[in-house]
């Protein structure tokens, strides 16, 4: 009789208790884009040494980052605040808000202010290659590889000379 009242209590308890827990999960695209935020087509390094690179970014209101470019994709996503990007030499003027997600255009200087009132937080995620800086400040201009020191210098000719005259300069008549 102890027995069957223990198969009982047995059967009782696997049945209060459920066989596969239950997952409680949502999931919410913030961002889903084959362009940056001025038109250009993603690009992702061709490298066998692809390295992820995460950064918290905060800035303080009445703060900027400084002029800067990106080197390899970056996806940014605004947490809290706001951020103002200005792209340069354009002037473009790009206003971001908590829970806007973008990608940032490659090697194009830009500085981000925080015209708010209250500190501004920011996740970036660039997809770089080890060993070579994802962002470059433009007080480091003198201090990077002679690849990137050419793209700098093929960019500026193109932004203020245009590229026919860049072309001809480069490559020759």
């Amino acid at each position: 009789m102890r027995s069957i009242g223990l198969l009982v209590l047995m059967a009782a308890s696997l049945a209060a208790t459920p066989a596969v827990a239950q997952v409680r999960f949502t999931g919410r695209t913030l961002l889903k884009r084959s362009t940056t935020m001025d038109g250009s087509p993603v690009a992702y390094p061709k490298t066998d040494s692809a390295e992820v690179t995460a950064m918290l970014m905060e800035i303080d209101p009445g703060g900027e980052t400084g002029w800067h470019m990106h080197t390899a994709p970056t996806f940014v996503y605004v947490l809290e605040g706001s951020v103002e990007v200005e792209e340069r030499p354009s002037g473009m003027k790009h206003t971001h808000t908590a829970g806007d997600g973008f990608l940032h255009a490659l090697n194009t200087w830009h500085n981000g202010r925080n015209r708010g009132r209250t500190q501004t937080r920011i996740l970036v995620v660039s997809t770089g290659e080890r060993g070579r800086p994802v962002m470059v400040h433009e007080g480091q201009k003198r201090g990077l590889g002679w690849v990137s020191v050419a793209i700098y210098v093929v960019t500026v000719a193109i932004t203020y000379l245009g590229a026919p005259l860049t072309r001809l300069l480069l490559v020759g008549p």
